[in-house]
């Protein structure tokens, strides 16, 4: 037993070692985008100077060492490093991350995790349900309809909120809500303004300009650009989007609704309602909607009509 441990305790003492003399005798490197770089060990006494690409990185300081981590824009990082009474200089590529780990269609590099998650779903339906109350002169009269309040309120999400954008808002919802950090529309990493995928598939950087668009129809959104939740209440987070089988129209044969989640309201667009009215944004509570006289509507597991909440896939 007391082998055991004791190999154990030589093996990381060397696999720190390993990395140590890799770092530094290697010094140019590449990795990808978001991927984490590990610098130990190193005593206490240490500092690093950044001579070009500081941007690029998130510096990450531990007890005995640090991690780089880089961001979602590609380029070359240049440093050195004080340690030991000596001066090391690195260089490390950032290169395009195009994986798709888990086969949604979406590179990981544009995939949202942890707050910013919060964040976009919160932007997200701030802006829906404020189109309610007035709609902002980015959205065009053209692109007025279902998906289309879907495709503007996601690219709105994902932009900085500065007081240019807000001076084309008569009315927010909420204001106080963090940006996403991870990147901003329309510089989304690889995708750039074209965030809406438009055929089915894994990802492929030679497949960008002929997979992914700036808009997207409601037969394109349910179909390439979510992931299905379920068909229970219980399942449905805040910015999830119900979507129902409208049978009777071929060319456009699903309807979208956002969730708005704790506050309980759909809020969804009409389509237009008639040759000379585009239709309107509309706001009905989750539990209303479940009493509609027109049991097509009711969104319920037992309606065929209704297909169910699904989330974006660059969220789940």
């Amino acid at each position: 037993m007391k082998k055991i441990v004791l190999f154990i305790l030589i093996f990381i003492i060397l696999s720190f070692f390993i990395i140590f003399v890799v770092i530094l005798n290697d010094n140019k490197l590449e990795i990808k985008q978001t991927s984490t770089v590990k610098f130990f060990p190193f005593d206490k006494k240490f500092k690093i100077n950044y001579i070009e690409g500081k941007q690029l990185i998130e510096e990450i300081k531990s007890k005995k060492g640090f991690y780089l981590k880089s961001k979602t824009v590609s380029g070359v990082v240049k440093f050195n490093i004080e340690a030991e009474n000596q001066i090391k200089f690195c260089e490390i590529k950032i290169a395009e991350n195009y994986t798709d780990s888990d086969g949604d269609g979406f590179p990981d590099v544009v995939e949202l995790t942890n707050e910013d998650r919060d964040n976009f779903a919160n932007w997200f339906v701030s802006i829906a349900e404020s189109q309610f109350y007035g709609i902002s002169s980015n959205w065009e009269a053209i692109n007025q309809s279902c998906s289309g309040l879907v495709v503007f309120a996601c690219k709105e999400a994902l932009k900085k909120h500065n007081n240019q954008w807000f001076a084309k808002y008569s009315f927010i919802v909420t204001k106080n809500i963090d940006d996403v950090k991870k990147y901003n529309y329309p510089d989304v990493p690889l995708l750039k303004e074209n965030i809406f995928r438009v055929k089915k598939g894994s990802f492929n950087i030679n497949d960008v300009s002929s997979c992914f668009a700036n808009t997207a129809n409601v037969n394109n959104l349910l179909n390439f650009n979510f992931t299905f939740i379920g068909k229970n209440k219980i399942d449905f987070k805040k910015g999830d989007v119900l979507f129902y089988n409208v049978s009777n129209n071929q060319d456009s044969p699903y309807h979208s609704m956002i969730y708005t989640g704790e506050s309980d309201y759909l809020i969804y667009h009409t389509g237009n309602l008639s040759s000379t009215n585009i239709g309107e944004v509309r706001k009905v509570k989750f539990d209303d909607l479940s009493k509609h006289p027109d049991s097509f509507w009711h969104p319920v597991s037992d309606n065929k009509s209704f297909l169910g909440a699904y989330r974006w896939n660059f969220l789940n």
